[in-house]
């Protein structure tokens, strides 16, 4: 009698084991399949390849120009190339006095002058000369490049140190008034230029 209840109790046993194997096969074959995406490995790149860096530099085109404004230029170009971009010349430009072969190519700032403007300041200069090309990118100006402050306009002339669109345009209502600059010191005859203004500047002008 009692070997019968042992083996009953054995099967009872292994039973219950089958059962639980059988669930646990059931439930981890029920699970859906996880799929584990590898990362890409990147190449790793060749350091001996030159990285190539684009450069780009502003030229600021005003005067009598159609489309006035500053111009991100990302290789040289030829003056008569950056008017095109502008626009083109107005009726009024002193073309014949614009270099149209001009090399631009560092940042700066071009003014083109009027017919009027020209025949205002007959001094004997040549054809080309005045045209004024000045460095901005540091704020000075090369010799060639000053600003002619018998040519520029309001906007070439507030690109000089402590000049102010007030200041310039009483600089151009003095030559209006009075005629061109006979020399460069004349310019603290005109209100708001003080001594100390004119030093500032008097290295970045011409006449």
């Amino acid at each position: 009698m009692e070997h019968d209840k042992r083996k009953i109790i054995i099967s009872l046993v292994l039973l219950f084991l089958g059962a639980g194997i059988y669930i646990c096969k059931l439930f981890f074959d029920s699970r859906p399949n996880v799929i584990v995406a590898s990362e890409s490995i990147e190449e790793p790149r060749d350091t001996n390849e030159p990285e190539v860096i684009p450069v780009s530099f502003p030229v600021y085109l005003c005067g009598e120009v159609r489309c006035p404004g500053i111009y991100e230029l990302d290789s040289p170009v030829y003056l008569y190339e950056l008017i095109d971009m502008a626009g083109g010349l107005l009726p009024t430009a002193a073309s014949s006095y614009v270099d149209m072969v001009y090399l631009v190519e560092s940042a700066q700032s071009i003014y083109i002058p009027s017919q009027r403007e020209i025949e205002e300041d007959q001094g004997g200069k040549s054809p080309f000369s005045d045209i004024s090309i000045g460095h901005g990118s540091k704020g000075k100006a090369s010799e060639e490049g000053l600003v002619n402050i018998n040519l520029a306009d309001s906007a070439t002339l507030c690109t000089l140190p402590g000049i102010g669109e007030k200041t310039a345009n009483a600089i151009i209502a003095y030559r209006e008034e009075h005629g061109s600059f006979q020399k460069i010191e004349e310019l603290k005859n005109v209100s708001g230029i003080g001594e100390g203004k004119y030093e500032k500047i008097k290295d970045l002008i011409c006449v």
